[in-house]
């Protein structure tokens, strides 16, 4: 498979969005789920 290097670096910009966003709902579910512990 080729990519030309455009097109990688679309793909590596896709993927770190998308990491950042799940690293975000991560953090938060387990803010609600600490928290709900602690309640």
């Amino acid at each position: 498979m080729y990519f030309s290097l455009s097109e990688v670096s679309q793909l590596c910009k896709t993927v770190d969005y998308l990491g950042n966003k799940r690293k975000i709902t991560l953090i938060s579910d387990l803010r609600i789920i600490t928290g709900s512990r602690v309640m």
